[in-house]
């Protein structure tokens, strides 16, 4: 393992390190007193202070990590300008049992695929009274969402074979209530980009948002609105159908009321007003698209006259306005998902309750009619998915007269002869990774696990344990291996590469 002071991978953590001399009769500020004292060498005294109290699992946990001088003679120390020579170790509250470490240095060589040419920083003097603080992301240092309860945080100098330890600092990380939820992969930048709602124990509603790269477990999530206590609130975010720029637009609609805004890094830099959209039951889809520089399409479903309609919104910086909208069927419709193609248009598809047929509709980019809403398979489904961007092919798993499960394919061209899968009993949600995934792998949940198989397997695999799992997600980045993403209420979101076969 590289020490701290050479050559340093640096991912995405924004890090300000800064040396600055203190007055005589300044101090270290000190975290909440516990019984564990900090440990100091030759005057080297080290601190940590999260900038929180409390974060959700997978949010930017910021700590400030300061390194003092309190002796009188200068102290050689890690160059600032290099990689963070701290170890962090976080302790159940309760035992203080160590169950967590983490470092700068560990995360690099998780993401570090090819070795960087290597650098070396010079070691500098840290004189009298003279402090070094760096601003960390511990979040962005795991590639695991750390479990809701109550911990302590310690810090450690140097990496190996520290000789300073910092004082015992107290955070809380919260259980998370997931009142909507949205996950999509942006195909064009590789990038599984995800929002959701959280809602607070005082009614306040969160909505963070976070874009991850290559592994799809890495990067943190951001707070980007607080909402005041109200009706419920469902989220989208979008993915790009084109080379849309900096910057990702995410939207949330609540009792008839929707609004967009654009995240970028930590913050928000584009928020235009809300507008009215339809009913106080209107249904936001997800996800949108970013459609061109800067701008994005948002789809809401509302009823008016017996059938449901689709009304696609733009969101610019300019403000928010109707683009088109559609009719589609039945109000009762349920499940409904779109496709988007820049050369081409939408593709609806939605699923009929009373009859199990999935029915579908295309709109060209202006919202003309292209081909009206009709059936297009015959047996009933009870499962099915349309990737949201690429060929809108419709995947779909019914059951013949015996209960045997058997797979199918929906996409121009003569129809693909249906395909036996292993049986599974009680399983309460399906997922499919896209079908030009190689192989074709489908996700469930079934007794408290998660499952994975693919058409003509003689069995399902269990992949691992999932407590009370929703919102379940598969997805193939570049059409490679699967992964299966899912929410565990009260305790964060997780995230599994499938590999048929080979239970993880």
């Amino acid at each position: 393992m590289r020490k701290p002071g050479r050559a340093s991978h640096r991912g995405a953590a924004a890090i300000l390190v800064l040396a600055v001399a203190l007055p005589a009769c300044a101090q270290v500020p000190r975290p909440a007193p516990t019984d564990a004292k900090e440990k100091r060498v030759n005057g080297l005294v080290l601190g940590t202070f999260p900038q929180e109290r409390t974060f959700l699992p997978g949010e930017s946990l910021r700590v400030e990590t300061v390194l003092e001088n309190t002796g009188a003679t200068p102290i050689e120390v890690e160059n600032p300008e290099g990689p963070s020579p701290f170890r962090y170790e976080l302790l159940r509250a309760e035992d203080r049992q160590v169950v967590m470490t983490l470092a700068e240095i560990m995360r690099d060589e998780r993401r570090t695929r090819d070795i960087p040419m290597e650098r070396f920083f010079p070691p500098v003097l840290l004189q009298p009274r003279q402090r070094m603080s760096r601003d960390e992301d511990l979040a962005d240092f795991l590639n695991q969402d750390i479990p809701p309860g109550k911990y302590l945080l310690r810090a450690k100098y140097p990496y190996e074979e520290p000789t300073s330890e910092s004082a015992l600092a107290p955070l809380t990380i919260l259980a998370p209530n997931y009142e909507s939820f949205s996950s999509a992969v942006c195909e064009r930048l590789q990038v599984l980009t995800t929002v959701f709602a959280h809602r607070r124990t005082d009614g306040a509603v969160l909505i963070l948002q976070r874009d991850s790269f290559a592994d799809p477990r890495e990067n943190v999530f951001f707070e980007r609105l607080k909402l005041d206590p109200g009706p419920p609130v469902s989220v989208a975010t979008a993915i790009d159908a084109v080379n849309a720029g900096n910057g990702r637009w995410f939207a949330w609609l609540r009792a008839g009321a929707f609004q967009a805004a654009v995240g970028w890094g930590n913050r928000v830099i584009v928020k235009p007003p809300s507008v009215a959209v339809g009913s106080s039951s209107a249904r936001l889809l997800s996800p949108g698209f970013q459609i061109d520089l800067g701008v994005a399409m948002f789809g809401v479903l509302d009823r008016r006259g017996g059938k449901l309609i689709l009304r696609t919104i733009r969101a610019s910086a300019q403000g928010l306005a109707p683009l088109w909208q559609g009719e589609l069927g039945a109000d009762a419709a349920t499940d409904v998902r779109w496709n988007y193609r820049p050369e081409t248009g939408a593709t609806v598809a939605w699923r009929d309750p009373a009859s199990g047929l999935i029915h579908r509709a295309r709109f060209d980019t202006a919202g003309k009619v292209v081909e009206a809403p009709g059936a297009v398979n015959r047996a009933p489904a009870i499962a099915w998915d349309l990737p949201p961007l690429g060929e809108p092919v419709i995947q779909l798993v019914g059951q013949d007269a015996d209960k045997k499960f058997r797979y199918a394919v929906i996409k121009p061209g003569p129809l693909e002869k249906p395909r036996d899968l292993p049986p599974l009993e009680n399983i309460t949600a399906w997922a499919f990774c896209p079908a030009n995934a190689n192989p074709v792998t489908l996700v469930a949940i079934a007794d408290g696990k998660i499952w994975s198989t693919a058409p003509q397997r003689p069995a399902w695999d269990a992949i691992t344990e999932a407590r009370n799992p929703a919102y379940l997600h598969a997805f193939s980045p570049r059409g490679k291996t699967c992964w299966a993403e899912w929410v565990e209420q009260g305790a964060g979101i997780r995230r599994i590469p499938l590999r048929p076969g080979e239970p993880q």
